[in-house]
Protein backbone atom coordinates (compact mmCIF):
# COMPACT_ATOMS: atom_id res chain seq x y z
CA UNK A 1 0.00 0.00 0.00
CA UNK A 2 2.70 2.46 0.83
CA UNK A 3 4.57 1.34 -2.67
CA UNK A 4 1.06 2.14 -4.22
CA UNK A 5 1.24 5.56 -1.93
CA UNK A 6 4.12 6.62 -3.32
CA UNK A 7 3.46 6.02 -6.88
CA UNK A 8 0.39 8.13 -6.44
CA UNK A 9 1.97 11.25 -4.51
CA UNK A 10 3.85 11.32 -7.84
CA UNK A 11 1.07 12.03 -9.97
CA UNK A 12 0.77 8.75 -11.35
CA UNK A 13 -1.11 5.74 -11.35
CA UNK A 14 0.13 2.16 -11.52
CA UNK A 15 -3.04 0.67 -13.65
CA UNK A 16 -0.98 -2.82 -13.17
CA UNK A 17 -1.11 -3.83 -9.43
CA UNK A 18 -0.77 -7.62 -8.95
CA UNK A 19 1.84 -9.52 -6.72
CA UNK A 20 4.14 -10.23 -9.51
CA UNK A 21 4.77 -6.39 -9.73
CA UNK A 22 6.15 -6.47 -6.02
CA UNK A 23 9.49 -7.23 -5.16
CA UNK A 24 11.06 -7.12 -1.84
CA UNK A 25 14.60 -5.65 -0.40
CA UNK A 26 17.10 -7.63 0.39
CA UNK A 27 16.76 -7.12 3.81
CA UNK A 28 13.27 -8.00 3.42
CA UNK A 29 12.46 -4.69 4.68
CA UNK A 30 11.32 -2.33 1.77
CA UNK A 31 8.50 -3.77 -0.66
CA UNK A 32 9.13 -1.67 -4.28
CA UNK A 33 6.56 -1.44 -7.08
CA UNK A 34 7.73 -2.48 -10.40
CA UNK A 35 6.53 -3.09 -13.73
CA UNK A 36 5.72 0.98 -15.06
CA UNK A 37 4.68 0.15 -18.43
CA UNK A 38 0.73 0.77 -18.19
CA UNK A 39 1.28 3.34 -15.84
CA UNK A 40 -0.10 6.91 -16.62
CA UNK A 41 0.10 10.34 -15.18
CA UNK A 42 -2.94 11.08 -13.11
CA UNK A 43 -2.55 14.28 -11.42
CA UNK A 44 -1.05 17.68 -13.05
CA UNK A 45 1.53 19.84 -10.93
CA UNK A 46 -1.58 21.40 -8.37
CA UNK A 47 -2.44 17.96 -7.85
CA UNK A 48 -5.64 18.02 -9.58
CA UNK A 49 -6.92 15.03 -11.62
CA UNK A 50 -5.71 14.88 -15.11
CA UNK A 51 -8.85 12.85 -17.75
CA UNK A 52 -7.32 11.92 -20.59
CA UNK A 53 -7.93 8.64 -22.32
CA UNK A 54 -6.94 6.46 -19.58
CA UNK A 55 -9.22 3.44 -20.63
CA UNK A 56 -6.55 -0.16 -21.21
CA UNK A 57 -6.97 -2.16 -23.76
CA UNK A 58 -7.45 -5.19 -21.80
CA UNK A 59 -6.01 -8.52 -21.59
CA UNK A 60 -7.60 -11.20 -19.43
CA UNK A 61 -5.89 -9.70 -15.90
CA UNK A 62 -7.61 -11.17 -12.63
CA UNK A 63 -6.63 -8.35 -10.91
CA UNK A 64 -8.39 -5.53 -12.98
CA UNK A 65 -10.65 -3.44 -11.46
CA UNK A 66 -14.52 -3.44 -12.37
CA UNK A 67 -14.13 0.38 -14.38
CA UNK A 68 -10.77 -1.26 -16.50
CA UNK A 69 -13.22 -4.16 -17.46
CA UNK A 70 -16.34 -1.28 -18.12
CA UNK A 71 -13.61 1.17 -19.80
CA UNK A 72 -14.02 4.02 -17.53
CA UNK A 73 -11.20 6.01 -17.01
CA UNK A 74 -8.80 4.86 -14.13
CA UNK A 75 -7.77 6.53 -11.19
CA UNK A 76 -5.95 6.13 -7.42
CA UNK A 77 -9.52 3.94 -6.41
CA UNK A 78 -8.48 1.30 -9.33
CA UNK A 79 -5.03 0.86 -8.55
CA UNK A 80 -6.49 0.10 -4.84
CA UNK A 81 -9.09 -2.30 -6.00
CA UNK A 82 -6.48 -4.44 -7.92
CA UNK A 83 -4.50 -4.40 -4.45
CA UNK A 84 -7.65 -5.37 -2.48
CA UNK A 85 -7.73 -8.32 -4.81
CA UNK A 86 -4.55 -9.51 -4.49
CA UNK A 87 -5.19 -8.92 -0.66
CA UNK A 88 -8.04 -11.54 -1.19
CA UNK A 89 -5.98 -14.00 -3.23
CA UNK A 90 -3.45 -13.84 -0.43
CA UNK A 91 -5.54 -14.58 1.97
CA UNK A 92 -6.94 -17.70 -0.31
CA UNK A 93 -10.15 -16.25 -1.02
CA UNK A 94 -11.82 -18.16 -4.03
CA UNK A 95 -12.14 -15.09 -6.92
CA UNK A 96 -14.51 -16.97 -8.67
CA UNK A 97 -13.72 -15.20 -12.01
CA UNK A 98 -10.12 -16.95 -11.66
CA UNK A 99 -11.58 -20.21 -11.80
CA UNK A 100 -11.61 -20.94 -15.45
CA UNK A 101 -8.81 -19.97 -17.38
CA UNK A 102 -11.23 -19.62 -21.39
CA UNK A 103 -14.09 -16.83 -19.98
CA UNK A 104 -14.03 -14.58 -22.24
CA UNK A 105 -13.18 -10.47 -20.82
CA UNK A 106 -17.25 -10.17 -21.02
CA UNK A 107 -17.71 -13.27 -18.64
CA UNK A 108 -15.08 -11.82 -16.15
CA UNK A 109 -16.83 -8.51 -16.67
CA UNK A 110 -20.26 -9.98 -15.69
CA UNK A 111 -18.80 -12.13 -12.81
CA UNK A 112 -16.89 -9.78 -11.17
CA UNK A 113 -19.62 -7.71 -11.56
CA UNK A 114 -22.10 -9.92 -9.42
CA UNK A 115 -19.37 -10.68 -6.89
CA UNK A 116 -18.82 -6.74 -6.34
CA UNK A 117 -22.73 -6.32 -5.73
CA UNK A 118 -23.07 -9.07 -3.27
CA UNK A 119 -19.76 -9.78 -1.26
CA UNK A 120 -21.27 -11.41 1.34
CA UNK A 121 -22.67 -13.83 -0.77
CA UNK A 122 -20.43 -14.09 -3.66
CA UNK A 123 -16.46 -12.54 -2.77
CA UNK A 124 -16.19 -13.32 0.86
CA UNK A 125 -15.67 -17.08 1.64
CA UNK A 126 -12.93 -17.75 4.08
CA UNK A 127 -12.54 -14.19 5.08
CA UNK A 128 -16.56 -13.61 5.74
CA UNK A 129 -15.64 -13.30 9.44
CA UNK A 130 -12.38 -10.55 8.65
CA UNK A 131 -14.37 -6.88 9.18
CA UNK A 132 -11.07 -5.35 7.51
CA UNK A 133 -11.62 -7.20 4.93
CA UNK A 134 -15.29 -5.70 4.39
CA UNK A 135 -14.10 -2.29 5.87
CA UNK A 136 -11.46 -1.85 2.78
CA UNK A 137 -13.74 -2.96 0.42
CA UNK A 138 -16.79 -0.93 1.33
CA UNK A 139 -14.14 2.22 1.81
CA UNK A 140 -12.89 1.67 -1.79
CA UNK A 141 -16.58 1.48 -3.23
CA UNK A 142 -17.52 4.57 -2.06
CA UNK A 143 -14.66 6.52 -3.98
CA UNK A 144 -14.90 8.58 -6.72
CA UNK A 145 -12.50 9.41 -9.76
CA UNK A 146 -11.30 12.01 -8.50
CA UNK A 147 -10.76 11.08 -4.36
CA UNK A 148 -7.77 11.34 -2.54
CA UNK A 149 -7.57 7.93 -0.77
CA UNK A 150 -6.65 7.90 2.96
CA UNK A 151 -4.00 5.43 3.11
CA UNK A 152 -3.94 5.81 6.72
CA UNK A 153 -7.60 4.28 7.25
CA UNK A 154 -6.99 0.93 4.83
CA UNK A 155 -3.24 0.71 6.91
CA UNK A 156 -5.11 1.08 10.18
Amino acid sequence: LEAIEEVHNRGFIHRDVKASNFVLSQDYKEVFIVDFGLAKKHLDNNKNPVNKDQKLTLEERIFASLNAHNNIDLSRRDDLWSLYFVILDFLEEKLVWREVKEYTMDEVKDIKTRCLKAPERLLWDKTKNIIEVKNIFYYINRLKYSDQPNYQYIKD
